[in-house]
């Protein structure tokens, strides 16, 4: 296994404890959050991963943790109800790149490749838990 495997399998374990704890908080979360972005979405066509955030936390799903909403984006993206469609800088990243832009649908008139992260390093990084 490459170290960005072992960074990634890393990454989705403390998502996925992340969430669980914040369902433990608030059995319902995963319900207002998902509901939340997916009306904003519907309402918006698409927005960050930053705003659909304070979107959800603003609509009652508030975990103890802003990271708890990464489990969230991974299930709505496995599931195809959002798609990443490009990219930004992060407004809560002090401009940095990364922030996700996400959408409905993929239009297939956008060239979403011109916003491509740059590529991965294969450097590891300390993980965090919630």
């Amino acid at each position: 296994m490459t170290t960005l495997q072992t960074a990634r399998e890393a990454g989705e374990q403390a998502a996925a404890h992340c969430l669980a704890k914040a369902e433990r908080s608030d059995p319902e979360f995963v319900a207002k959050a998902t509901a939340a972005i997916l009306a904003h979405l519907r309402a918006s066509g698409q927005a960050s991963g930053e705003d659909l955030v304070d979107v959800a936390i603003a609509h009652g799903a508030r975990p103890h943790e802003a990271r708890s909403f990464g489990g969230i984006f991974r299930s709505l993206l496995h599931k195809k109800l959002i798609f990443v469609v490009g990219y930004a800088p992060r407004r809560k990243g002090h401009g940095c790149m990364g922030a996700k832009i996400y959408g409905t649908h993929v239009d297939p008139l956008v060239n979403t490749h011109s916003f491509a992260p740059p590529p991965a390093s294969d450097k590891q990084f300390p993980t965090v838990s919630c």
